[in-house]
Order: structure tokens, then sequence, then C-alpha cells
């Protein structure tokens, strides 16, 4: 018969223990969300010449692996208290808003660079390809643009109201008003990722319209320019050719 004193931790205590890793874990994952994001988009700008040639799953893998074990880190140091949730909250805030300004600079050149082909587009260097791409990464960064800058504020939020009732001494009551308030934006995601995914994604956007009824728009006139490039209409050839 085991003593009452025992050290070994009991069912129930296991049970929470569990709980609060699933829990550290999602929060973790979604904190670690804004790397993947910028190391994906920095890969896409960097590879945007040879794209075609080389598929490169390992970048994928390596991402999904980097997540997992990102996540699963820092919930184990959570949890055993090794790091204490103050300070993984503040390397999370300060990893979100770095990365969310990484973004934004290689959006500025990808938008540059862009640019700079429709302005030099007799260079052999840039073909129909490596346009077509660069629009796509420039679209993709716009798209992006609106959902990372909606996860780097929950981010932030989240670390706030986690760490305010931790390092303040506070009343219970209002403890309970930031546990609720952490709890609700974890759990009532779809409340404000709907929205934005319908705001920032075009095909959503138009699915949503549909169901309104709301698709029905003017169709303007085509007027013809005789000013139009043999590049632009080289371009169109090869974006049909694509469908």
């Amino acid at each position: 018969m085991k003593a009452l004193n025992s050290d070994e931790p009991s069912g129930g205590m296991v049970m929470l223990m569990w709980i609060a890793a699933t829990h550290y874990h999602f929060i973790f994952a979604v904190m670690s969300a804004p790397i993947v994001v910028v190391a994906e988009r920095s890969l896409a700008t960097k590879f945007v010449f040879d794209y075609e040639k080389e598929r490169r799953r390992y970048i994928l893998i390596s991402l999904f692996l980097f997540q997992i074990g990102f996540s699963t880190s820092f919930t184990l140091l959570t949890i055993f208290n090794i790091v204490r949730y103050v300070s993984a909250a503040v390397i999370a805030g300060l990893i979100a808003i770095t990365s969310l300004l990484i973004f934004l600079h290689i959006n500025r050149v990808n938008k540059r660079t862009l640019r700079f082909v429709e302005t030099q587009n007799r260079d052999i260097k840039f073909d129909l390809s490596v346009r077509y791409q660069l629009r796509e990464n420039v679209k993709t960064f716009k798209m992006l643009t609106t959902l990372l800058l909606l996860l780097t504020f929950m981010i932030v939020l989240l670390a706030f109201l986690k760490t305010i009732p931790m390092i303040m001494d506070i009343q219970e009551d209002t403890k309970y008003i930031f546990k609720m308030s952490t709890d609700m934006i974890l759990h009532a995601g779809p409340i404000y990722v709907t929205p934005t995914m319908i705001w920032a994604v075009d095909d959503y956007r138009l699915v949503f319209y549909r169901i309104l009824g709301l698709d029905k728009k003017k169709v303007a006139p085509l007027i013809l320019s005789s000013e139009k490039k043999d590049e632009d209409v080289y371009f169109e050839q090869f974006v049909q050719s694509l469908k």
C-alpha cells in the first residue's frame, strides 16, 4: 500500500499536466507561426529565379519539424518550470514583432524587384516564368500581410494578458477577467479569424460575395490600347498556358 505522502503524481495531477501541456503547445505553436511564414517567404524570394527547376520539399519538411520542435521545447520548459511563462511570453512577443518587421522588409524587396523587372524587362535573366513568380510573390505578400498583422497582434495581446497577472499584485476578480479574456481569444478564433480570412484572401471573398448574392458586377467596356507592349502580350499568353 502506497504511503499517503508519496511523491509520485496522482492520476489527477498527471491529467492536469497533460491539459497544461496541450494548452501551452497550442499557444507556442501559434507563436512560432510568424517565424515559419517569414522563413517560407524569404526562401520564396531567394529561389525565385529557379523555382521551376527544384521542388525543394525539404523546405516544407524542415519548417514543419521546426514548428513542432519549437512548440514542444517551450511547452516542456514551461510545464516543468525550467523557463517561467513570463520569460517565454516575452521571448515569443519579441519574435513575433521581429518576424513582422522582417516580413515587411522582404515585401518591399519583392516590390522593388518587380518594379525593376517591369522597367528593365529586356534583361534575359528575367524570363516570363520569373516575372510570373514575382507577381505571385507580391500578391501572396499582400494577402499574408493582413493575416500576419492579426497574428502578431494576437500574440502580443496573449502575452500581455498572460503576463500581467503573474507580475502584478492584482485582485482575484481581476485575474479571472484576464484569464477569461485569454480563453476567449484562444477558443473563439473563428469569430475574428474568419472575417480576416475573407478580407485577405481574394478567393474566399469572392465565395462570400457569391453566397450573399453580391457577385454581380457591372462590366466596363474593354478599351484596347494600341500602346500595349509585346512583353505584356507574351506574359498573358504564359499565364493562360498555366491554367
